[in-house]
């Protein structure tokens, strides 16, 4: 993956392509043995988006979803190796050799499709702990965590800027006390220590406003503008750490972010 301008078209590699309502019901079941084995797993990524925005069904934003992304605490990985083992997916084991303490990937015996599991955080282009968001009774990690796994990437594609208007156009911004809302606080929490995700989400947010404003209708435009507006005046004046003006200070003469391996098939 380079770090040159990204364009909007999906990435080239093929990719088994399976109806999302089956996807969604490997997951549930995935989850719910998770649950009778006393830990958690939580969805993320596009087909999180998808079970929590239903925004992402309409016609202008609908992608395909090749795979299920998952996160578990970070004791919880061989739980979750017995548990996948056991339902009929091989891990692979050079990846999961050489990551399987942050990161585990398995593959489904039929070919069909992959699952990526995160252990306690997401680690892309940012570090996102994700340590507080295995909530009771959720399927789907909060909004504002979703929200921060898709701005984070430095390199957005189109399908990654869709499920960012969904996530927009289905949740409002606001507090910890609505739990379907973007938590603000929790958001300008995470930018306002790392002056390099800070840098990333700001300059994806730019991208969602200008880059795809075009497949909205002006109603759903006007409310997911407003709910960008809202997000970047929360970073801009939320007070930042020492660590967040020094680094700031140097500036993009050095790289703020990583370009993780593609590993997805």
């Amino acid at each position: 993956m380079s770090s040159s301008q990204p364009n909007l078209t999906s990435n080239a590699v093929t990719v088994p392509v399976l109806p999302v309502d089956e996807l969604v019901s490997e997951a549930d079941r995935l989850i719910e043995l998770a649950e009778q084995r006393a830990f958690h797993l939580r969805l993320l990524g596009g087909l999180a988006v998808y079970e929590s925005c239903p925004s992402a069904q309409l016609p202008e934003l609908c992608r395909n979803y090749p795979d299920i992304d998952f996160v578990t605490d970070r004791t919880s990985g061989p739980a979750t190796r017995t548990l996948l083992s056991e339902c009929g997916y091989s891990g692979d084991q050079r990846f999961n050799a050489l990551h399987g303490e942050t990161r585990l990937l398995f593959y489904h015996e039929s070919g069909g499709w992959q699952i990526d599991v995160f252990l306690g955080a997401f680690s892309m282009c940012h570090n996102i702990d994700l340590s507080r968001s295995l909530l009771p009774g959720r399927r789907v990690i909060p909004p504002a965590d979703l929200l921060l796994t898709k701005l984070q990437i430095v390199e957005m594609n189109l399908k990654d800027m869709k499920d960012v208007l969904a996530i927009l156009l289905d949740h409002s911004v606001g507090s910890a006390s609505d739990p379907e809302a973007i938590d603000l606080a929790h958001l300008t929490e995470a930018t306002s220590k790392d002056w390099g995700l800070y840098t990333t989400v700001m300059k994806s947010l730019t991208r969602v406003r200008t880059d795809v404003a075009h497949l909205l209708a002006d109603e759903k435009l006007r409310s997911a503008q407003q709910r960008v507006d809202q997000i970047e005046a929360g970073m801009v004046a939320s007070p930042k750490s020492l660590r967040w003006k020094l680094r700031s200070r140097v500036g993009t003469r050095v790289l703020w972010y990583e370009l993780p391996d593609e590993v997805r098939q």
